[in-house]
């Protein structure tokens, strides 16, 4: 476009295109369309809010069984160990009593 068809350009409002950070994008044909879409529809993709610092660090947090999950893998293991152990001490009893 050259510089001098500039002074021709007038701006249109509609079409335009509405972000959502969770719905994605949306044309809108006229005002009335876009005020059905309803709060939370962006400009552009730049203006969501941006997560808070507490909400990402919660994000972050583990449970504490996660935390301790091979100790009670361990567990458990010792524990088949041992009765595995007994049951085979049960029936070495039993063939030889």
């Amino acid at each position: 476009m050259r510089r001098d068809d500039l002074s021709e350009y007038v701006y249109q409002e509609f079409p335009k295109v509405k972000y959502h950070p969770e719905k994605g994008t949306v044309t809108v044909q006229n005002a009335e369309e876009e005020k059905a879409l309803g709060k939370g529809w962006y400009n552009n993709p730049g203006q969501f809010r941006k997560p808070s610092r507490v909400t990402t660090g919660l994000l972050n947090v583990k449970p504490w069984w996660e935390k301790w999950e091979w100790s009670f893998t361990a567990l458990a293991k010792i524990f088949g160990v041992i009765v595995a152990g007994a049951a085979v001490l049960a029936l070495v009893w039993k063939v030889f009593r």
